[in-house]
């Protein structure tokens, strides 16, 4: 298995879906970025964002 995130898009993903979920007053979302010609998932985000220590 190859790991096929990108930092840089998953730091953007997660700003933006925070900044948008805001925005709109949103109890919950979710945002994935693929490349489409391969199917890579680049990125994958989720708002409230997951803590697994809580």
């Amino acid at each position: 298995m190859t790991l096929t995130v990108h930092s840089t898009l998953q730091a953007y993903a997660e700003r933006a879906l925070s900044v948008a979920a805001r925005d709109v007053n949103a109890d919950f979302g979710s945002a994935v970025i693929l490349e489409a010609r391969t199917g890579r998932i680049l990125a994958a985000a989720t708002y409230p964002t997951f803590d697994p220590n809580a």
